[in-house]
């Protein structure tokens, strides 16, 4: 059975499990339903978008590639990578700060990502801002942008065939679990 909820959503309760979708509508990605439990709430916007605050993370159909989609607008979505398929040896550190605003205990609550640039013209490359990445903590569904400065181990800009693909990654798997990196699976 299917029920309406407040317009923003649906339940599909199923064997005595209800799972809450969200429907968004996204200029890159039209209109979709996710699960709600990858809602994401960031307690700071993402520099430039102030009035930005929850985002929904979709799982792009290229493995390393993820959408950051903002719940209220739909011309703002990023897409994101994991910056350790590219070079495993990529790190951040986490301050007291961001570790309290993201609930973050240890090593794997915490789920890092970089935004991509995709090239606009033939012959310019993707680049990934690999100084701002946006670290998660998926349990308590919370995410958050910080800055390092540590970013000598990993290329500003990424090699194109890592994101050839992903202009026409629209397709959505929406019900995946997320990939951690290795190290904390």
């Amino acid at each position: 059975s299917i029920v309406t909820v407040a317009g923003s959503g649906l339940v599909v309760a199923f064997a005595g499990l209800s799972v809450l979708l969200v429907q968004i509508s996204s200029r890159a990605l039209g209109d979709i339903e996710v699960s709600s439990k990858w809602v994401m709430h960031f307690p700071t916007p993402l520099g430039g978008f102030p009035s930005h605050q929850n985002f929904v993370l979709i799982p792009a159909a290229r493995e390393g590639l993820w959408w950051l989609q903002a719940l209220d607008d739909s011309d703002v979505t990023f897409i994101l990578g994991d910056p350790f398929l590219l070079e495993a040896s990529y790190s951040f550190d986490l301050g007291d700060v961001e570790r309290d605003m993201l609930s973050i205990k240890d090593e794997g609550d915490a789920f890092g990502l970089v935004i991509l640039t995709l090239p606009q013209r033939d012959g310019e490359r993707a680049t990934a801002n690999c100084r701002a990445p946006i670290v998660f903590n998926l349990t308590q569904r919370v995410g958050m942008q910080i800055l390092t400065l540590e970013c000598a181990a990993i290329s500003q800009v990424y090699p194109s065939g890592h994101v050839a693909a992903s202009q026409a990654a629209v397709h959505v798997a929406a019900g995946t679990l997320p990939r951690r990196p290795s190290k904390t699976q």
